[in-house]
């Protein structure tokens, strides 16, 4: 009796302990994302729907309760329809679906993802193929050379495209693509820039394989079955963020002290950077708006609005305005915040249709907006009347000093956009951006 009591009682405590960790002001941790809703509940596991003329089982995505049609061929079982996976940096090439709010919350038909995303876009038990896996796929319809009009669908192809669809693949065209080709990603990396893509195209029955930049955006076919881990890294996880040490500069005259937040393996500045390089604009958009139309007046002072929003930098002064032991975020880093947004976004501080967030992870990331400037007219256009967002990333191409990462929220989307530039050097001297610095690891 009193084992069971005293079982009885370390159950009660260690349930306490975990439902207040989640939500503990003055503790480590800060939060931990919460388990998805049971979307699927309802759906009875192997219903059958008619596909291209063919009878298909389905399955539920219990991310989002999509019903996605499977089939069997050969050894594998491959998705019969491309993946419709609302994440992070991907987006519809036709028909979007909006909410009363016109807030985005789905695609009529597939999404495109570029490589990182693909990555880690599959459903749990589901992968992305990689070149061997296309390579059987190919091998089982003929090979290569005439896989291409057994895979494809029946009708959807144009003009005179269309395939046998022998096996119930059911392949389309890329949407958006005239209904001329379609390129599915593969797992296989060829370097740090390309990865690899198969598919096919309307005018002959190859069934082809190439490479291109992971920026691409493609569709994604998802393959039955672990893959040992290799789409961990690119997965959404549920993150667990801890306050750290504050961080204090002193670089431009003005005391300045940072909060600091680790979120995974990564400590970010949980503030905007407001260090008055030279190349760096502290811009208040309540006296930006006072100018005249071609913007010619620009506040390059520091206010009180700055402290808060922080100032914007070009590129060639974001490289070297972090503080000592502190850095532009890498590509992965930004990715790794997941997708969604209101978690990130701070409390206070976004006005357009009060989109304020929730700050799961004390990242608190605000609307410092970003500007353009035309080298002709040298005109300033602001962009973000405390509806947008956007930081600087570090070089992720070590041999060409033109490409830098950006990440972006913006107030007419609910997902954030994470991308390369590549417009020059020059160009992106004309680009001002807000920083977020990461510790060096």
């Amino acid at each position: 009796m009193k084992t069971s009591r005293f079982l009885l009682v370390a159950c009660i405590l260690l349930a306490l302990a975990l439902t207040f960790s989640c939500t503990d002001d003055d503790g480590d941790i800060l939060a931990k994302s919460l388990p998805e809703p049971e979307y699927c509940i309802n759906f009875v596991e192997g219903t059958e729907i008619g596909h291209f003329g063919m009878r298909k089982k389905q399955f539920c995505d219990p991310r989002d309760g999509n019903l996605y049609v499977k089939v069997t061929i050969g050894t594998q079982t491959w998705m019969a329809e491309n993946l419709n996976y609302m994440m992070y940096n991907s987006d519809c090439a036709w028909g979007p679906q909006y909410n009363e709010e016109d807030e985005e919350i789905g695609c009529e038909t597939s999404r495109l993802y570029d490589w990182r995303g693909a990555m880690g876009a599959c459903p749990i038990g589901w992968r992305l193929p990689n070149d061997e896996d296309w390579l059987i796929l190919a091998n089982y319809a003929g090979g290569q050379s005439g896989a291409g009009v057994k895979l494809k669908a029946p009708s959807g192809w144009d003009p005179d495209g269309n395939g046998s669809d022998d096996y119930g693949f059911s392949a389309l065209p890329h949407p958006g693509g005239n209904g001329s080709y379609v390129n599915y990603w593969s797992a296989t990396a060829r370097d740090e820039y390309g990865a690899s893509f198969w598919g096919a195209v309307y005018h002959n029955d190859y069934w082809r394989k190439d490479q291109l930049s992971k920026n691409n955006k493609y569709v994604v076919r998802c393959l039955f079955g672990d893959d040992n881990g290799v789409s961990e890294p690119y997965r959404d996880i549920d993150l667990v963020a801890s306050r750290s040490t504050p961080v204090t500069d002193k670089r431009d005259g003005r005391y300045k002290e940072y909060k600091t937040v680790t979120i995974g393996t990564t400590t970010w500045m949980a503030q905007n950077l407001n260090y008055a390089a030279e190349g760096s604009k502290c811009i208040d958009n309540r006296l930006f708006e006072l100018t005249d139309s071609r913007g010619r007046e620009v506040v390059d002072e520091n206010t009180p609005y700055c402290d808060t929003y922080g100032r914007l930098y070009n590129w060639t002064t974001a490289v070297n305005a972090c503080p000592a032991g502190w850095r532009l975020p890498s590509y992965e880093e930004f990715a790794s915040l997941g997708l969604n947004i209101i978690k990130l976004k701070a409390t206070s501080g976004w006005d357009y249709k009060k989109r304020n967030g929730t700050d799961d992870y004390g990242l608190a990331l605000l609307p410092g907006g970003n500007v353009d400037v035309t080298t002709v007219t040298e005109h300033w256009a602001f962009y973000g009347n405390k509806t947008n967002g956007q930081w600087w990333g570090r070089n992720e191409f070590e041999t060409n000093g033109s490409y830098a990462v950006s990440f972006s929220i913006d107030h007419s989307s609910e997902y954030p956009w994470l991308n390369n530039w590549s417009n020059g050097r020059e160009l992106n001297n004309i680009n001002y951006n807000s920083i977020r610095c990461v510790r060096n690891k």
